[in-house]
């Protein structure tokens, strides 16, 4: 067995967060198991980030940020 290292860095100083994660001796991240190593990064990513959206209304939209 070895761990798979993920490494989350946010956009402030200090703020990286890393996590070990159990994987097969032959786990390969960059080949055959890469969507699986993705899953796992995209896991830790959204544990790691606060984040939320929610319904304004217009005038609560700056005119340069409108799509």
């Amino acid at each position: 067995m070895k761990y798979l290292k993920v490494s989350v860095s946010g956009p402030y100083i200090n703020t990286e967060r890393v996590s070990y994660h159990e994987v097969d001796d032959d786990f390969d991240p960059e080949g055959k198991d890469e969507k699986v190593a993705d899953e796992i990064l995209e896991g830790d990513v959204w544990e790691y980030v606060d984040s939320w959206y929610e319904v304004v209304d217009p005038e609560d939209v700056p005119e340069y940020e409108r799509p």
